[in-house]
């Protein structure tokens, strides 16, 4: 019942046009309900035969691939990914078995034949009931509706006919036909769980796309079977169409409802109402560009993994307009290449990307070979489509995936970009707030306010991921999962699961006390002050601030300060607390699955790794601090969850209260003077 008030009062004090299309989305939902069941809610009888030869005949340019296109792209994916095509077949014959890739897990067993409501991992299945009445965030059912969501986007079938492409071989047109006959009749238009949320609709409908030409020419899929297909695909329209995720603050969810209209729009121009579909779909994906992206190109959810999948979505939808002679706005194109830019800032030098925020380990298409946590991907596909060489420095190469979706026009442009090394310097972006440290060898993040929804916040003001010499030595724990169990949701957006501190055991904001497990509302009250930034030949530094303790009793100010020395690659953190009364003062260091040990207690010192490469981590001289290492939890990826060492540091006292330590990378066995790096440490100000 709290949960129902809670939504009742935020949709009170909703603007009144967002408010009135919610009530008529609503209202056209319940006369769905009343009017249809689920043995008639598919429209077989929107593709005629003309409207279908005339698809055929003009929608070669339209798609990313086409039947025509496919000689040529297979030559070409077998002359520079050989590795990459031998996998997607290994894949491919893996589906063919039932055994589906779902999120951060490996192949996953599916029942013969599958049951599309079922989660393959708690083993809970959701009822064939209209979508109005299935609340998929309900906190009391142990399944996490992401995992089923992730099967029925389909990534399968595009998987299947890249095999087929590839290989020629009929089984796998026969194992698509098999899935999607099975998924159409135990799915009704708007019917089960698969239906609650239309940017999952938007998703499968892209992924369909992919399936329709990638099978185009297969005997087993007959012009029967392709014109049911496409008004299937517009059933999908009309869904997204009359469901679309509007709300004051909408987020990625919204973009790829947008994403989903344009494609249907542009590629199935011969069906009724897409005219309709294109505009809308325009008009939300490059409108929400400039309002849900920042001035320095920061996806304003303040979460590094969606900003990713809100960027592909954006290259997505510029490829496939400029396909089809459609130019985006330019305010909006500088958006887009600005969202390259942090990604580029933000991406280590082994093309991993710090876990700020929630991920999901999801994405639009699957086309092969993709790292879920690396974004060098768009930045290769940002080089082919913007020419920029420092983007095509950070990819490594276009890889095969692009290949698939770019073309060999794609090929062709990102070759020709000059080679050449580049350095990425160190960054700020405050209005999207992140701060990017960079150096030789080394990489740190610092994550400041947000601006947008706080449905993918995390408690992680003034946090900071660490990464050197290869290995990130301190960690943002993560995500773990979403619905499966509010308690494990809550706890790794808690403050004590980032690095960060926290004030007589109190959260820095009060965003878990929300009841909703994807908030819209921040709090407000927690205002965050960027008191300095410096980036110099030999030092940086950073200087930060938030009032989020401010509420207690006794009110406490947080102000952290973090100085990167280039030239010896070292980092120093200092915490001070600044108010009224006496307070217990707890910091957090949550690290890598390596080995640690506490190498001497006055001052505490602490070695993260092994005698030939590991972090050192240093404390001021304070016989008030004490020092601890415990087992903690790290969610490398989604729905995965292992045991990591966390350093907990505290001291209780008058405020202000001051710590600092230093961050140190060192290799081989000899350990550097304590004293000299102290006293460096200390002398900063």
């Amino acid at each position: 019942m709290r949960t129902r008030g809670t939504n009742v009062a935020r949709a009170l004090k909703m603007p009144l046009p967002i408010l009135a299309q919610k009530l008529t989305q609503r209202g056209r939902a319940l006369t769905h309900r009343l009017m249809t069941d689920s043995a008639s809610a598919w429209r077989t009888n929107g593709v005629t035969v003309e409207v279908h030869r005339d698809l055929r005949a003009s929608a070669a340019s339209r798609f990313f691939v086409h039947p025509a296109d496919r000689w040529a792209l297979v030559e070409a994916l077998q002359a520079h990914e050989p590795e990459a095509v031998a996998a997607t077949v290994r894949a491919a014959d893996e589906v063919c078995g039932h055994r589906v890739p779902l999120l951060g897990r490996g192949p996953v067993e599916l029942a013969h034949p599958i049951d599309w409501h079922r989660d393959p991992i708690s083993g809970l299945r959701w009822e064939l009931r209209h979508h109005t009445a299935i609340d998929y965030l309900d906190p009391g059912r142990p399944s996490d509706v992401r995992v089923v969501w992730e099967l029925s986007r389909c990534h399968q079938w595009v998987t299947l006919g890249q095999a087929y492409w590839l290989t020629g071989s009929e089984r796998y047109a026969a194992e698509f036909v098999a899935q999607w006959e099975s998924w159409m009749a135990a799915n009704p238009a708007g019917f089960g769980v698969n239906w609650t949320c239309a940017m999952e609709a938007a998703v499968r409908a892209v992924n369909w796309l992919w399936a329709f030409f990638l099978f185009l020419e297969a005997p087993v899929f007959d012009e029967g079977r392709q014109r049911r297909f496409l008004a299937a695909l517009a059933d999908h329209a009309r869904f997204i169409l009359q469901n679309l995720e509007i709300c004051p603050l909408p987020g990625n969810h919204f973009i790829t409802d947008g994403l989903g209209l344009l494609a249907l729009g542009v590629v199935l121009r011969e069906v009724r109402d897409s005219r309709r579909w294109l505009g809308r779909g325009w008009r939300i994906v490059w409108g929400e560009v400039t309002r849900q992206v920042t001035a320095d190109g920061v996806d304003y959810e303040h979460a590094i993994g969606y900003h990713g999948d809100v960027l592909h979505c954006l290259l997505v939808a510029l490829s496939l307009c400029r396909r089809n002679g459609l130019e985006p706005p330019p305010a909006a194109l500088e958006r887009v290449e600005r969202m390259l830019e942090f990604t580029l800032a933000y991406t280590r030098p082994d093309g991993t990307f710090p876990a700020i925020g929630d991920c999901d380990d999801g994405s639009l298409i699957d086309l092969g070979s993709r790292d879920p946590r690396s974004h060098r991907a768009l930045l290769a596909a940002g080089a082919a489509l913007f020419g920029r060489s420092d983007f095509k420095a950070a990819s490594g190469a276009l890889g095969a995936a692009n290949l698939w979706w770019l073309g060999l026009t794609g090929l062709r442009t990102y070759d020709a970009i000059p080679e050449k090394p580049e350095t990425v310097p160190s960054r700020a972006f405050p209005h999207g707030g992140f701060f990017v440290m960079r150096g030789e060898g080394r990489h740190l993040v610092v994550s400041g306010p947000s601006t947008g929804p706080a449905g993918h916040l995390h408690h992680d003001l003034l946090s900071f991921e660490c990464w050197a010499a290869g290995t990130a030595y301190v960690q943002d724990p993560g995500t773990y999962a979403y619905t499966v169990s509010p308690e494990w949701r809550n706890r790794f957006r808690s403050t004590a699961s980032h690095n960060t501190v926290m004030v007589d055991g109190y959260e820095q904001t009060r965003l878990l006390d929300d009841p909703n497990l994807f908030p819209v509302e921040r709090d407000e009250t927690v205002l965050f002050t960027l008191r300095g930034w410096e980036v110099h030949d030999d030092l940086d530094r950073f200087d930060g601030e938030h009032n989020g303790y401010t509420r207690l009793p006794e009110p406490v100010v947080h102000r952290r300060q973090i100085w990167f020395d280039k030239r010896l690659g070292v980092w120093t953190v200092r915490d001070l607390l600044t108010g009224k009364g006496t307070h217990t003062v707890r910091g957090f260091l949550h690290l890598a699955p390596l080995e640690v040990a506490v190498a001497s207690m006055d001052p505490w010192v602490i070695h993260v790794g092994d005698r030939d490469r590991r972090l050192m981590v240093v404390w001021n001289q304070d016989p008030e601090l004490s020092v601890a290492v415990s087992d903690g939890w790290l969610s490398p990826r989604y729905g995965v969850i292992e045991r990591a060492p966390v350093v907990t540091y505290e001291r209780r006292g008058v405020v202000p209260i001051e710590i600092r330590f230093v961050l140190m990378p060192v290799r081989g066995g000899v350990s550097p003077a304590i004293e000299p790096l102290l006293r460096w440490a200390m002398e900063l100000s």
